[in-house]
């Protein structure tokens, strides 16, 4: 009954493991997608969402992925990370995030920063060594009405970005501002200032657009957005086919997870489906342990079992045999077994002779099997229908009992 009880809480335990696995994957494939809906995502196909160019690289033939995970896991296999700001009020990016950007950059990575509308400006950030160099700022107001500008691009800079773009189409009042001694290229601009700015960072570029509204579905395909965005693809992955990622994390989309650092503990460097894991096995070895070491009703005195010795069975037979006078089949049963397991010792034949037998176990045994045929005569007289009376009977189990010892019988 416990063993039962047992089995059927042990199997609930498991079907609520299997529970908490299957939500937590359901809440990073697509829980986290209904909060990207709202966001400039790869999965939002409404006007604000950048699936269109997300299909766009798939169908010129880049290998695109959306980035579901923080910036450390970028490599050298990745080539273009498409970033849209702004990013989810939870998933900021602090100076670690912008150390990994650096290096991956660096080492030859092109990073596409597509600058928030207004409100949103961005003051210099020399800390930011990165995008530190390039601000935003909100420049004058659309007139009622506009649904945007075509802005011409800075032919002289004689970028590749540029191949094949006359025309920028802007729906944005939102301007870069550049350092002093920022080493950029304006790849286009208006009276109100830089619109797009490329340039170079170890063996990478870094590419800030204000004009978030040319990558979005409803401006793609305005002017020569799609051509100059495809422009960029095209020269970042051009090594080994190199992948496109859109940066979806700092979008909300998947667990967060955070990178060890000295201040970390190993516990807050593990992903979080992997913590809730940890913590659901961690209470079903509690539970197990506390039913295991319950009761499962009031204690209960048990008598000890009552047992008999293991002479009972001797003396009743003793004395049955003497009861009916059967002293002979008491001795024949002694002496035939007696015998059966002296010539079984002397791996000897069972129809061997008496005169075989107890010359074979003299040859073995020596002195201490003298006399041993008279015993086997006596035995096979018994055997051949001459009663013994109680004396004789005793005397015969005796000797029977000696010849056991000498000849090594006992416990056979």
């Amino acid at each position: 009954m416990l063993k039962r009880r047992g089995a059927r809480e042990i199997g609930g335990l498991f079907v609520l493991f299997v529970l908490l696995i299957a939500f937590a994957s359901f809440y990073e494939q697509v829980g986290q997608e209904r909060v990207a809906s709202n966001a400039p995502t790869t999965v939002n196909a409404q006007s604000e969402g950048v699936r269109a160019l997300f299909l766009l690289y798939q169908r010129e033939g880049f290998r695109t992925e959306p980035l579901k995970a923080p910036w450390s896991e970028l490599g050298s296999g990745d080539g273009l990370l498409v970033f849209v700001e702004p990013t989810d009020s939870a998933r900021g990016i602090d100076k670690t995030d912008i150390k990994i950007l650096e290096r991956w950059v660096r080492s030859g990575g092109t990073l596409l920063d597509l600058v928030s509308d207004p409100p949103v400006e961005q003051p210099l950030s020399p800390t930011n060594s990165v995008t530190g160099d390039c601000g935003a700022t909100a420049g004058p107001l659309d007139p009622p009405g506009s649904t945007g500008i075509s802005v011409p691009v800075n032919g002289a800079s004689n970028s590749a970005l540029l191949a094949g773009v006359t025309t920028l189409f802007v729906h944005s009042n939102q301007r870069l501002t550049l350092a002093k001694d920022a080493l950029y290229t304006i790849l286009a601009r208006d009276t109100s200032g830089p619109i797009a700015v490329e340039k170079t960072l170890g063996k990478g570029h870094v590419i800030l657009v204000a004009n978030r509204y040319g990558a979005t579905n409803a401006g793609l395909a305005q002017g020569d957005n799609a051509v100059f965005l495809v422009n960029i693809a095209r020269r970042s992955t051009s090594a080994a086919r190199r992948t496109v990622r859109f940066d979806e994390y700092h979008h909300g989309v998947g667990f967060a997870e955070r990178t060890a650092d000295k201040k970390d503990d190993l516990w807050e460097s593990i992903p979080l489906p992997w913590r809730l894991a940890v913590l659901h096995l961690t209470a079903v070895g509690l539970l197990l342990v506390y039913n295991g070491n319950r009761r499962f009703g009031p204690a209960r005195i048990v008598a000890p079992a009552t047992t008999r010795a293991s002479t009972d069975y001797v003396n009743s037979m003793a004395r049955l045999y003497r009861r009916a006078g059967a002293a002979d089949i008491a001795a024949e049963t002694l002496y035939t077994r007696f015998l059966r397991d002296l010539r079984r010792t002397l791996d000897i034949p069972n129809d061997a002779g008496i005169a075989f037998v107890a010359r074979t176990a003299e040859q073995k045994f020596g002195p201490a099997a003298a006399g041993l045929h008279e015993l086997l005569a006596r035995g096979e007289a018994i055997v051949a229908g001459q009663r013994p009376t109680e004396t004789d009977m005793l005397n015969l189990a005796k000797q029977i009992e000696r010849y056991r010892r000498a000849c090594q019988l006992v416990g056979v």
